[in-house]
């Protein structure tokens, strides 16, 4: 079977699309995941045409539109990071071949065809190097790594992991919160996207970030897509948020998604003014309790940053394919 598919039949497919996700070794499973494709798409890509292909055993999904001086590009649905892999399958024969048969199908309509979240240590990387250079020129050029948390053992396990240092500056963060009067409020059912937003942006405008105009809240476009994708999220009850508290007072927050066994981190922020309590760690640490509780092997800390790595355990290090027509 080769099928091509629109948006709109895509999204009906779903759920066997994200299964195969979680059978497909090695890429950025949540970020590969059709909530995160879905709401970049309609959020930070939405000019672009869906070129979305099926076979019985894999799947394709880019889009064509113009991308730097080219007019037609073939690009991933989410390439404003470039942590999702496009192509989805079990098998790399099998997804290797849906690709090289689309192309060969839309020869003449795209000048330029960029793949993103290739795993570079993952056993199928050169075979696919070596595939798509018999029928085309192909480039490489670095890609968005992504920082991971092994969580199988449980939280214990984890913090096992970690530096003595960094185990008794918790412990004491966690007695210093405890005397300021610090709770915890974890939200995972039921939820509001909209009013769990807005509790965040609350948060959000007393963050360093937002001080330093840095803080991706601030860009209209990245609250769309946050919004879209927290909305999809809550609908399946695959969105995991925490709150830190002061009394009445939200203080500071942390949330991602899930899908599997794989939690995906999003934003972490708290308020400057109680920067002295730790609280970006505390509610890290108090998220990976509630998830590891909740039987969440994998954490992915998103974007790899020199603070992420004293929290995770592997770097997932992702790159980009730029597929030229001889």
């Amino acid at each position: 079977m080769y099928q091509a598919l629109s948006l709109a039949e895509w999204e009906a497919l779903v759920d066997s699309f994200d299964r195969d996700v979680l059978r497909t070794n090695d890429i950025a499973a949540f970020c590969s995941s059709s909530d995160w494709l879905l709401a970049a798409h309609h959020t930070l890509h939405d000019s672009r045409e869906p070129v979305i292909r099926r076979s019985d055993r894999a799947w394709l999904g880019l889009c064509c539109g113009p991308l730097s001086s080219f007019e037609r590009v073939l690009q991933p649905l989410e390439f404003a990071w470039g942590f999702g892999c496009p192509m989805i399958g079990a098998s790399f024969d099998d997804s290797c071949a849906l690709l090289l048969q689309a192309l060969d199908e839309l020869r003449g309509t795209w000048q330029l065809t960029l793949l993103s979240g290739i795993p570079v240590s993952s056993p199928w990387w050169a075979p696919l190097m070596d595939r798509i250079a018999r029928h085309y020129y192909v480039e490489t050029f670095e890609g968005t790594h992504c920082m991971q948390a092994d969580l199988s053992g449980g939280s214990d396990a984890f913090l096992a992991k970690r530096t003595s240092k960094f185990r008794n500056n918790l412990r004491r963060a966690e007695k210093q919160a405890n005397a300021a009067g610090i709770t915890f409020e974890w939200c995972r059912d039921d939820l509001s996207a909209d009013a769990l937003y807005q509790r965040i942006w609350e948060i959000e405008q007393r963050s360093w970030k937002f001080q330093q105009e840095s803080s991706i809240f601030s860009m209209p476009r990245y609250v769309k897509f946050y919004t879209m994708l927290m909305e999809r999220l809550a609908k399946k009850g695959a969105l995991r948020v925490l709150f830190a508290r002061q009394g009445d007072k939200d203080v500071a927050y942390v949330f991602g998604g899930i899908i599997g066994q794989v939690y995906r981190g999003f934003q972490l922020s708290y308020d400057q003014e109680l920067s002295s309590l730790s609280l970006g760690h505390l509610v890290q640490w108090e998220m990976i309790k509630r998830l590891a509780d909740e039987g969440i092997e994998n954490y992915d800390l998103g974007m790899a940053m020199d603070y992420k790595r004293r929290w995770s355990d592997h770097e997932l290090k992702l790159t980009n394919l730029a597929i030229f027509p001889l």
